[in-house]
């Protein structure tokens, strides 16, 4: 079975100040137990032998074995053969670690030592259970309907109604699309409008960018699996975010990627160290990033560890790959420390970049797009023709008008956001005033530290009452995250209290009665 290795520096490191009142194993145990619930020690990892940790720890070998067998009673630790002491999670069917045979493997994450190699059994991770369909998104513009609330509200959909430019960019392509009808209407590069609007907007970001660099899809996710499709063999290492957005991860995953998870905490950020030793051990074959307003975390790469990921990922002949999506959803996000100005991955050296219309614009145009050079372009179109030949004609019309007027639209989007981080911010603090609430500057959600691991039955909980969420886990490798919550910040006022209203009053019932094993179904989310 292959797996991941935590190092017994690395351990201390992520162990910080642990000691306490009561036995020190119990006190060493409670803190392993934390990090693996907070994703910081990914589940299916093995940890140092008891001697390696007890040196390093300045504790007898027997301190360190207690607090193990203490682990491996209460569900958190298993013992393997040939892997040592492994991390699990109690009961959690759902992202359960096991031997899988390669010619069995169910569609799973799957997991790969850094420098390790891909053999006969490997580590899954179960991908998540059935997810219904949403029955309630955002209210358009914000305005607030009347009447009693009869639906579900689906509070897990981080994205926007549609901008106010959108009706008019649709008049304005039913004009234009009339030359374009004595036409095939094949455009797999994508509308020589479009993409001359978009290189146009990477030029202004500081980024020079010709047409040819721009390959219109069908989405960013789209995107994302043409270059899957193109790059990676069955069993290819690639290097994803811990926590990540989840249907990127199902993507790679289906296009036979072994993912090698590297950690991304709120309030701190990238495990620097961490993904630049993973790039130069294991040189997988891509490393798919969120650089900017990261979902679900909301944190941005400082310009000079950009500098040196893109440096790294040269070194190591990995493609890096950044996720724009949220990129320009800047609410007030604070300069710099080293007074650099964020730029694309791109600006750096060699990166595709995903972008999208629709957080930006609205997410029914369903277009997407990436920037590469023209030679990577090239392979890409010749893998889109057994896939997709091409986009719709008419909403890449739609989507070349909104993006030459960005610079005029963005700012009511920024508005918005900014309204409604507020407003859940607000009724968070009257409500909920002992859960942790990071600095979202940012983006469209933010990563809430709710104080204790009941995420997934909170999220159980609330669908009683008539509102549906996500859960901590499901943005996780292998599950763990069940103190956090992933909470948009991009619905009405009326629908925000609703939605924190439904918390309150489930996490009083769970604090009322003793927490139970069972987990949530996901509803949709975006």
């Amino acid at each position: 079975m292959a797996t991941l290795h935590v190092t017994a520096r690395s351990l201390t490191v992520l162990l910080g100040d642990w000691t306490g009142d009561g036995p020190a194993y119990r006190a060493l145990a409670d803190r392993i137990r934390l990090l693996v619930l907070d994703g910081r020690v990914l589940v299916g990892s093995r940890l140092p032998a008891e001697r390696e940790l007890s040196t390093r720890l300045g504790l007898s070998r027997s301190t360190v074995a207690a607090a193990y067998r203490e682990l491996r009673e209460a569900g958190y630790l298993s013992s393997v053969r040939g892997s040592g002491s492994v991390t699990r999670l109690p009961g959690d069917d759902r992202a359960s670690i096991h031997p899988v045979p390669r010619s069995v493997q169910p569609p799973a994450l799957r997991l790969v030592e850094p420098g390790g190699r891909a053999g006969g059994a490997v580590t899954s991770v179960s991908a998540g259970a059935p997810r219904p369909r949403p029955r309630l998104a955002p209210t358009a513009s914000w305005a607030e309907p009347r009447g009693v609330d009869l639906a579900p509200l689906n509070f897990s959909q981080a994205a926007l109604p549609a901008s106010a430019g959108v009706a008019e960019a649709m008049q304005q392509a039913a004009a234009d699309i009339v030359p374009l009808l004595g036409t095939l209407g094949y455009e797999a590069h994508g509308l020589p409008a479009l993409r001359e609007a978009i290189a146009d907007r990477y030029t202004e970001r500081g980024l020079p960018t010709e047409p040819d660099q721009i390959m219109v899809t069908s989405g960013a996710l789209n995107a994302l699996g043409l270059i899957a499709r193109a790059l990676l063999s069955r069993g290819d290492r690639v290097i994803v975010e811990t926590p990540t957005y989840p249907h990127a991860a199902d993507t790679l995953v289906a296009a036979g990627a072994r993912l090698l998870p590297v950690t991304v905490t709120g309030g701190s950020g990238w495990d620097e160290d961490a993904l630049l030793d993973t790039l130069a051990q294991s040189a997988p074959t891509i490393a798919y990033v969120m650089p900017d307003f990261h979902n679900p975390t909301g944190e941005s790469m400082s310009p000079s560890f950009r500098r040196r990921l893109v440096a790294a990922a040269a070194a190591s002949a990995t493609v890096l790959v950044a996720d724009e999506t949220t990129a320009e959803l800047d609410i007030d996000r604070p300069a710099a420390a080293d007074g650099e100005p964020y730029m694309p991955l791109a600006a750096y050296g060699d990166a595709i970049l995903l972008g999208s219309a629709s957080k930006t614009f609205w997410g029914g145009l369903r277009i997407g797009w990436l920037r590469a050079d023209t030679s990577m372009v090239r392979r890409l179109l010749a893998v889109r023709a057994s896939v997709d030949i091409g986009t719709a004609l008419f909403e890449q019309l739609v989507t070349a008008t909104l993006v030459r007027r960005t610079a005029e639209l963005l700012p009511a989007r920024i508005r918005q956001l900014e309204s409604g981080r507020d407003e859940l911010y607000a009724a968070l603090g009257r409500s909920l005033p002992g859960w942790s609430l990071p600095a979202v500057h940012g983006g469209l959600c933010a990563w809430v530290n709710i104080g204790r691991p009941v995420s997934s039955q909170l999220v159980l909980t609330a669908r009683s009452h008539g509102v549906l969420f996500t859960a901590g886990p499901r943005f996780g490798i292998g599950g763990a995250f069940e103190r956090f919550l992933r909470l948009p910040i991009n619905y009405s006022p009326r629908e925000t209290q609703r939605a924190v209203d439904a918390l309150q009053t489930s996490w009083r019932e769970i604090e009322a009665r003793s927490i139970g094993s069972q987990l949530p179904e996901f509803a949709d989310m975006v």
